[in-house]
């Protein structure tokens, strides 16, 4: 009989099957062109957009929260990747944000974190970042 108390999900509902297509999707364009390798590519993918989106007219570049959202997929997905960490969106609507959760409850906001890097409010690279969370929590796949 399995005594164990179920993990609190905060709320937190699994992905649909869009919502996982277009993860899968955007992992694909991003290894497509090396950033997905190491953690090393993901902080040159993210410099090297940061540095295409600066280089735009102010009049012709999209929404900073469109590069934002993009690139926390990926950091999101690759520490989904090596460790129990998985995908859910916890909210509704337009207030909904997808995060991270693994079997203990911790929870991860990835495209929060790719904001805090993105704003400078996290002194980190996003190699440097994702290299702590996977040094941190053991639950490899």
């Amino acid at each position: 009989m399995n005594t164990a108390q179920p993990v609190d999900t905060h709320g937190i509902r699994p992905l649909t099957e869009e919502e996982q297509g277009w993860i899968n999707e955007t992992w694909d364009i991003a290894s497509e062109n090396g950033m997905t390798q190491d953690t090393d590519s993901l902080t040159q993918g993210y410099q090297a957009a940061r540095g295409k989106w600066e280089l735009a007219p102010a009049d012709d570049r999209p929404r900073a929260e469109h590069s934002v959202v993009g690139l926390g997929v990926l950091l999101g997905q690759y520490i989904v990747n090596f460790t129990d960490f998985e995908w859910g969106v916890r909210g509704e609507g337009s207030s909904a944000q997808w995060v991270l959760i693994n079997p203990e409850g911790d929870i991860i906001e990835p495209m929060q974190r790719m904001a805090e890097i993105w704003s400078g409010s996290l002194k980190k690279t996003v190699g440097q970042y994702v290299g702590e969370v996977l040094d941190g929590y053991g639950g490899e796949r």
